[in-house]
Parts: C-alpha cells; sequence; structure tokens
C-alpha cells in the first residue's frame, strides 16, 4: 500500500514497500488520516433530529391511515362510504348540487 504526500494536511508519502509485515489497523487509519477526534454532541444532535423526523413521519402516516380507515368503515348495519347529508339531492344546473 502505498500514499502520495498530502500538502493540505502535511502528511508524508508513504512509499511502496516490496514486502512488508505490520499488525493490521482500521482502514480509517489509512484511508482517513487527517480525520481526529472531537466531540460526540454533533452527532447525537443530528441522530436524534433524524429519529424525530422518522418518527414524525411515521406517526403521521398512522394518524392518516386511521382517518381515512375510520371515514370508509361503517359500523353494522349501515352501509360503508361518505356520509350523505339528510335529504334529497337535486342536481341544479351543472357542477352544484342543492339539498333540500
Amino acid at each position: 500500500m502505498s500514499f502520495p504526500a498530502d500538502s493540505e494536511y502535511h502528511r508524508g508519502a508513504i512509499p511502496p514497500v516490496p514486502q512488508r509485515t505490520v499488525t493490521f489497523v482500521p482502514a480509517s487509519k489509512w484511508l482517513m488520516r487527517e480525520a481526529h477526534g472531537g466531540a460526540a454532541w454533533p452527532a447525537i444532535v443530528a441522530y436524534s433530529g433524524l429519529v424525530a423526523v422518522a418518527l414524525l413521519w411515521v406517526g403521521m402516516l398512522t394518524l392518516a391511515y386511521a382517518a381515512v380507515s375510520r371515514r370508509f368503515t361503517a359500523p353494522p348495519g349501515r352501509p360503508a362510504g361518505p356520509a350523505e347529508p339528510p335529504g334529497e339531492r337535486v342536481l341544479v344546473g351543472r357542477p352544484q348540487y342543492v339539498t333540500r
């Protein structure tokens, strides 16, 4: 494994060696040499926000499903569908309905 010098992060080159024996280390040590430790709170805030949005989304979908299910499920003895207002519906003109 070899890497060129990185002037942005002031890291020297890692030259290729024909044969080398080293212990295994995480890939992040070699592939992300500029990475360093830091505070954990930004990641906690970001993941908490992501979880909150996902839970809100699932909750809203559940409420919508319950509302639609309640609207189109009739109690025993009544036909299913939207409730009709009492009275007779009469077509007046083209797009309007008037209830008497």
